[in-house]
């Protein structure tokens, strides 16, 4: 189980993100980091969202845990155009589906 991090605890959100990365650097990542960047990798790669490795790679170098990079992710537009579907069940009021249920 992991420990909730608060606000207080955690870097400032990002209010944008590069379009594109100058190159990712994952030698610099070590131990948890590069844990958490490799599961999330893979995972958003099974998605058909490997695109957001830089914003994952970002997030991991800024700090934030999987869970709450997880939570970032699904807010990009990248996230909401492949689960499309949700955004409309969201609007009618209707539960969303776990990314493995969608796909």
């Amino acid at each position: 189980m992991t420990t909730p991090i608060t606000r207080t605890q955690q870097k400032p959100l990002p209010q944008e993100f590069p379009k594109q990365a100058p190159g990712l650097d994952t030698k610099k990542l070590s131990g948890a980091q590069r844990d958490a960047y490799l599961a999330l990798k893979s995972l958003f790669d099974g998605y058909g969202l490997g695109t957001l490795a830089t914003k994952i790679l970002e997030f991991v170098q800024n700090g934030y845990s999987s869970d709450t990079i997880s939570v970032l992710l699904q807010e990009t537009t990248e996230y909401k155009q492949r689960f499309a579907g949700n955004e409309k069940r969201k609007a009618a009021g209707l539960p969303v589906l776990r990314p493995g249920d969608y796909l």
